[in-house]
């Protein structure tokens, strides 16, 4: 049960990675958002490794909505070619506004990670890694 317990967590952490909304992702992999929430709570390194997926799901999504915006302005969509420029350069900003808002301060992606990660922490993503490889080679064979 633990090894598959294991496994289903490593599935998990692929699908938070790529989609990122929790409900899809427990869907996908069988298990309840109760369960989701209860591994949180009862295992501190899941949590971690949750928290960097779903960053990177982030990431994957905003790259996504990024070149659909490209394409809009590519294809001469005047309206994304002004969304674009009132949140890339500072000379089209509306007045009180940042990058995401009024009250938004953001530095980069080091800031959506409170703090670095332990040895503990890192060694337990390299395990789940190794687990989602395994997962993937027997799921082709």
């Amino acid at each position: 049960m633990a090894k598959n317990k294991e496994q289903t967590k490593a599935q998990l952490l692929q699908r938070l990675s790529e989609v990122r909304i929790i409900e899809i992702a427990c869907k996908s992999v069988g298990i309840s958002r109760a369960t989701y929430y209860r591994w949180l709570q009862e295992d501190n390194l899941f949590a971690q490794a949750c928290k960097a997926a779903i960053w990177q799901g982030t990431e994957t999504i905003s790259d996504l909505a990024e070149s659909q915006i490209v394409s809009k302005i590519k294809g001469g969509d005047l309206k994304a070619s002004t969304y674009w420029l009132e949140h890339h350069r500072e000379e089209y900003k509306k007045p009180g506004k940042g990058p995401r808002g009024p009250a938004h301060t953001w530095e980069g992606p080091d800031d959506r990670i409170p703090r670095k990660l332990s040895n503990e922490e890192i060694d337990h993503m390299i395990e789940t890694m190794k687990n989602l490889k395994s997962l993937a080679e027997q799921s082709a064979t």
